[in-house]
């Protein structure tokens, strides 16, 4: 961080090269995302959480929050990403709160089961794509695209996309 954004400091001398900076995780409950954005919030960002676990979502907030001031720099989304209303709804709260985003980090994703029945009901989305597709792929591409604008307002602007890897995969 402090190659990209420079070495900027708080007032106690400590560095927050990320100071000012606006960072979108989604998937921020738990795991990877909640990890990325506690170490970015750490950094002096301001952190956009997206998950659908909203206990997860709240215990992040309440983590970021015990310290000094940090407050105001993370804003919590409950986003469901197999319904495309929901991620879009998530995408408008963002244009308006934010003039730039620095950073998306597009990290919700899921897989299926072993015992799961691939094509059934229960696997696809409202909108009848397949669900594991709608939440790791499509609602990721609607949400960069919706905030391309604020993504290239910035100087640099950064999409991440982390890749889930199946460990289960017959291709028989």
């Amino acid at each position: 961080a402090r190659k990209r954004y420079g070495d900027r400091h708080d007032e106690n001398g400590g560095s927050l090269p990320m100071e000012g900076r606006v960072v979108c995780v989604t998937g921020a409950a738990g795991g990877i995302g909640s990890a990325l954005s506690s170490v970015c919030h750490g950094l002096g960002a301001t952190i956009v959480a997206m998950d659908r676990n909203t206990t997860g979502l709240d215990e992040l907030k309440q983590s970021l929050e015990d310290d000094d001031g940090a407050a105001s720099r993370i804003l919590c989304l409950p986003t469901q990403h197999e319904d495309f209303a929901s991620v879009s709804q998530s995408a408008d709260e963002i244009l308006r709160n934010f003039e730039h985003i620095d950073l998306l980090i597009c990290n919700a994703g899921m897989t299926y089961r072993e015992e799961a029945e691939l094509g059934s009901k229960g696997m696809k989305s409202v909108h009848g794509y397949d669900l594991a597709f709608t939440v790791n792929y499509l609602s990721h591409f609607l949400l960069v695209e919706k905030l391309m604008p604020r993504l290239m307002s910035t100087k640099i602007p950064s999409v991440l996309r982390q890749m889930m890897k199946a460990s289960r995969l017959d291709l028989t």
